[in-house]
């Protein structure tokens, strides 16, 4: 703010004052609290993450345009952790991930559409265990998935793949982890809402149906088998057992952990 006399006014100086930085918002689009109240709002079009306390008051932004670290292109979505920052950028097609003063810890991802690449992911979500982050979740938009990373951004797995179908996703808009300890996604296109669980088994499911990744990226259908849990696939895995080549399906036991057992047919 700064004030100049005119000429007749001779009974004030000359002063800039400097007023506290108040943001407006350009397209608001993804929110979270932490444990004091204090709301992270992603500023899309500001290109960065801006802090309020619990009573509306400015606190500090997070980043500004650009694509080098700690920079933005069109944030679209923030998570916490204890002690971390979560941010998912639509336009840099990544995960950045910030100490909770802001200051930059490490980045994931980049466009492409390998294992871990990304494009135009829309919303990420947490998977914590007492204060320590058991999986990533980011819905990859574009690619019609959600992929799965540990908390350095190694890929693990991935739900979904693009179709109309109850276990594929047209658009994966949104990811999150219910009080149930269900997985809950959106799919804009297909105008739905999936329900996702056994994430305790290491699988990717939706509803009833399974996509597990397992040797070279074939997946599978989740069933109950004489009261064992099995993957069904059809494939030829005679690169594995080769006494099950050729089969048109093949039933395979899974433990607890998610590991896959001999076929049992």
């Amino acid at each position: 703010l700064s004030a100049q006399r005119a000429p007749q006014d001779t009974w004030y100086l000359d002063k800039e004052i400097k007023l506290p930085e108040m943001p407006g918002f350009r397209k608001p689009w993804g929110v979270t609290t932490d444990s004091l109240g204090n709301c992270y709002v992603v500023d899309r079009d500001n290109h960065s993450i801006t802090i309020w306390d619990q009573n509306g008051s400015f606190i500090k932004r997070i980043g500004s345009y650009g694509s080098t670290d700690g920079k933005f292109n069109h944030p679209s979505d923030v998570a916490l952790s204890a002690n971390e920052i979560f941010v998912v950028e639509r336009s840099n097609h990544r995960i950045q991930v910030f100490d909770l003063n802001g200051t930059f810890l490490r980045k994931w991802g980049n466009y492409g559409s390998g294992e871990g690449q990304l494009y135009h992911p829309e919303m990420i979500t947490l998977d914590i265990n007492g204060s320590d982050v058991h999986e990533v979740y980011v819905a990859d938009r574009y690619h019609h998935k959600i992929q799965v990373f540990d908390t350095n951004g190694t890929f693990k797995r991935f739900i979904g793949g693009h179709g109309n179908e109850d276990h594929q996703l047209n658009e994966a808009t949104g990811v999150a982890i219910g009080p149930d300890n269900l997985i809950y996604i959106s799919s804009k296109n297909n105008h739905k809402v999936f329900q996702s669980d056994f994430r305790t088994f290491g699988l990717s499911t939706i509803g009833s149906y399974a996509v597990f990744k397992v040797l070279k990226g074939q997946r599978g259908r989740l069933s109950n088998y004489f009261g064992k849990l099995v993957l069904i696939i059809c494939i030829d895995y005679a690169e594995k057992w080769p006494g099950y080549a050729n089969r048109k399906f093949t039933v395979i036991p899974i433990t607890a952990e998610g590991e896959l057992m001999d076929p049992i047919r």
